[in-house]
């Protein structure tokens, strides 16, 4: 029986220990990733691979991230590096992955523009904006000039700043749905 008891003991022991281990490893991954990178070998971050299905190239996304020379791909915070990149309206979601190595892996989906508007910027100058279908106000990067010029204008539209920028207009999704129509059935106008 002492032999079964010391037994189920050194169990016990071992799976106390082993959860310990697990537990000091999660809570060191969520509060000091810098101190986990050290710990755990990893390369300095050598490309920034993109996957976009909108106009941003890779330069304004390494230029947005800015990333430290020879930051290992460990030391990253993802989620901060993210909102770098929604910050920007263009951006509606942003998708950031390690891929070891030595690669970031970053996916966009870019905004399409529904529609174009002038916002006044005081002194008398004015800005163009593009709105996009859920009513983001944004400034457009790196379109096709044609594809701007074919954009109708809004009129009518009060914008209201917040934060950097605008808040979204309410009802775009609407009126995204009229323009296509119109395009769709009577092109000529």
């Amino acid at each position: 029986q002492l032999g079964g008891w010391l037994k189920i003991s050194f169990l016990s022991g071992s799976a106390a220990l082993a959860g310990w281990g697990i537990l000091a490893v999660v809570h060191s991954w969520s509060t000091d990733r810098a101190a986990l990178a050290a710990a755990v070998h990893s390369a300095p971050v050598r490309e920034v691979m993109l996957i976009t299905n909108g106009v941003l190239p890779k330069p304004w996304t390494n230029g947005v991230l800015a990333l430290p020379q020879s930051i290992s791909l460990l030391a990253l915070d993802l989620p901060a590096l993210r909102d770098k990149l929604l910050a920007h309206g263009q951006v509606q979601s942003a998708v950031l992955t390690r891929n070891f190595p030595d690669t970031l892996v970053v996916s966009l989906q870019g905004r399409t523009p529904v529609a174009r508007i002038q916002a006044s910027e005081g002194l008398g100058s004015t800005k163009r904006l593009l709105v996009a279908k859920d009513g983001v106000v944004y400034e457009g990067l790196y379109y096709d000039q044609a594809l701007l010029a074919s954009l109708p204008w809004l009129d009518g539209v009060r914008l209201v700043k917040s934060g950097r920028g605008y808040a979204p207009i309410p009802g775009m999704a609407e009126v995204s749905d009229l323009l296509s129509t119109a395009q769709l059935q009577a092109p000529h106008l």
